[in-house]
């Protein structure tokens, strides 16, 4: 009984004497760390700055600065520089260390910093600044208008302060550059043959209007605006869908012929009795009318872009005349119209009016392309050229769900010989 009332005199006496002097180590300890501030002078405390850290988060119109606490700070004070003027924006206590400065303008570099501020007497003492330069995201461009028509996208936006505009289309999760655009411009037109965004038949893709800003670093700062695609009735081929077509038919139409003066005066048409196993054949011309000369050369303009070969583009006309015109049985608009002008302007024809648009193209572009007829049992319309003394034909198809096209086809059954060869001449001379 005497062991267990001594166990507890000695535990009492302990926790008596740890009482004693734990607040005395607490408050020598609380006493070291204020020492190590008030170790700093004024005059120290003046030449110290504030460490800015992780540099900033720039938005739009915000700008978040971070920094490290310092020694002996009451507090910090944040600021803008302008032109050597600091103005200040804000005031916090000594445990804050991040502001947000917000209603800036977007695209803009300021030059913003901190610096710690303590009182001393009567007084208020402030170390050195510390600044950055920090640069705004671009505002989001307002689409003041958009429009699609059959050849070309008309767009124009409120104007930011970038220094540069990008347009950008996104199709299935891809994502792929149309183009840059000076800051200084508010609007542009793009052909729609040059860019698959812009096919716009199912009004599913979308494009968008990015501005761009470089920041004080090199690295690029950006914000868009989405531009849904308008529908349209005219289906456009995309120049890269046509080249991935027929690579190799485009390489020996560019390798084995070579333009002549550009022809709008009339085509040739040959004509040949199906039955005539010889085919012997009659020729005639067609002559261009003034809609024939004003549609095919709207029709460049339209659509033809500066760095596609003939090739390119007698394949995408091909194209556009299957994908668009409607077979007229009535005769409706191809009694009525020329052949260029009826398909290009109308969309409307029968094999005449289809392959005579793409002949006339042909020889506007400077290629002596022409017509066959075969009449009679399945009377048709077709285009031929000659390479080589050989005929090549091409088939526009024009209504696609009627029969398809082709390009440059060897050994046609429609096929004359105008300008036969010369191993063809010596046979016969022989």
């Amino acid at each position: 009984m005497n062991i267990t009332l001594k166990k507890k005199c000695i535990l009492t006496l302990a926790i008596a004497v740890l009482c004693l002097i734990f607040p005395v180590f607490f408050f020598a300890n609380a006493r070291a760390d204020n020492d190590s501030d008030d170790t700093i002078t004024d005059d120290e405390f003046k030449a110290m700055k504030v460490t800015i850290t992780q540099g900033y988060m720039s938005y739009e119109t915000k700008i978040k600065l971070c920094w490290q606490s310092l020694a002996g700070a009451n507090g910090y004070v944040v600021y803008i520089d302008e032109g050597g003027n600091e103005k200040t924006v804000a005031t916090v206590d000594r445990m804050t260390l991040d502001y947000k400065l917000t209603g800036l303008k977007g695209g803009t570099t300021y030059k913003i910093g901190v610096k710690a501020y303590r009182r001393s007497g009567d007084s208020t003492i402030y170390t050195s600044p510390s600044a950055i330069n920090a640069t705004t995201s671009p505002s989001k461009p307002v689409i003041k208008s958009f429009k699609v028509d059959s050849a070309k996208a008309d767009i124009s936006w409120k104007p930011v302060s970038c220094s540069k505009y990008a347009l950008y289309y996104y199709n299935k999760g891809e994502r792929a550059l149309i183009k840059f655009i000076d800051g200084s411009k508010t609007s542009t037109s793009l052909r729609r043959s040059c860019y698959p965004g812009l096919k716009g038949e199912n009004g599913k893709c979308k494009i968008y209007l990015t501005a761009i800003c470089i920041d004080e670093t090199g690295n690029t700062r950006e914000s868009r605006a989405s531009i849904k695609i308008a529908k349209t009735p005219i289906i456009v081929p995309y120049i890269e869908d046509v080249r991935r077509s027929q690579p190799e038919k485009l390489e020996f139409f560019t390798k084995n012929l070579k333009p002549g003066e550009s022809n709008t005066k009339s085509i040739k048409c040959y004509m040949y009795n199906s039955s005539d196993s010889s085919k012997k054949y009659s020729s005639h011309t067609i002559n261009f009318t003034d809609a024939d000369r004003k549609a095919v050369k709207q029709f460049e303009k339209d659509y033809f872009h500066k760095n596609w070969s003939d090739a390119e583009k007698v394949l995408f006309t091909l194209q556009w005349i299957n994908y668009n015109s409607t077979y007229d049985k009535s005769y409706k608009y191809s009694g009525r119209h020329s052949l260029a002008d009826v398909i290009f302007n109308y969309r409307y024809g029968q094999c005449l009016q289809y392959n005579g648009a793409l002949v006339m193209m042909m020889n506007y572009l400077g290629y002596d392309a022409y017509l066959v007829a075969r009449i009679g049992y399945r009377q048709h319309y077709r285009a031929f050229i000659d390479i080589n003394g050989e005929p090549y034909a091409i088939e526009v198809g024009a209504d696609s769900h009627r029969w398809g096209y082709y390009f440059l086809e060897p050994n046609n059954d429609m096929a004359i010989y105008r300008n036969p060869p010369a191993s063809q001449t010596q046979d016969q001379d022989q």
